[in-house]
């Protein structure tokens, strides 16, 4: 379940979640200034609340929603078993997550995903999250890094994924 909640937080960062939150808590501060000015104390604290405790309730949710989807797409449990070639792509075996219809999905990709179907990569401390191309990058897998044969060669992943349409010559 980490890997998947490190996933989620980093497609938030990607996607600049942040900016987002920050935008609708500076429109709370605003409701809330202009709110006290014309003498609407109820309105006002509507307006402090959605500036204060709207960006501290997001990481819970984040983790609340990150669990809920754990628990119910069991398919999620199952390891990626991935190669990557920087010549092919990943030849892969394990769950896809689609989100493209406002519900989590997930599928089992089994099959050779060449580099023109990889959007972006994303790293965390735990996982490479494999964003597809997809309308708003809502299909992503997931390979761990603890999965490597060998922990040396995490370098040379990062490399190829990061870089991964070989260089001619």
């Amino acid at each position: 379940m980490a890997d998947y909640l490190q996933a989620f937080n980093a497609r938030n960062r990607a996607n600049k979640a942040w900016h987002k939150i920050a935008v609708i808590a500076l429109l709370g501060a605003a409701v809330a200034v202009v709110a006290l000015l014309l003498g609407h104390p109820s309105l006002a604290m509507i307006g402090i609340e959605l500036a204060v405790l709207f960006p501290l309730m997001i990481p819970l949710v984040t983790s609340l929603s990150t669990l809920s989807v754990w628990h119910r797409r069991p398919a999620l449990h199952t390891p990626t078993r991935a190669v990557v070639s920087a010549s092919a792509g990943i030849t892969t075996d394990g769950p896809i997550v689609d989100m493209s219809s406002g519900q989590v999905a997930v599928t089992a990709g089994s099959g050779v995903l060449g580099w023109p179907a990889v959007e972006t990569v994303l790293e965390t401390k735990r996982v490479f999250v494999m964003q597809l191309v997809s309308p708003g990058n809502k299909r992503f897998l997931l390979l761990a890094k603890r999965g490597l044969a060998d922990p040396t060669e995490l370098g040379a992943l990062r490399r190829t994924l990061t870089n991964p349409r070989p260089t001619a010559g």
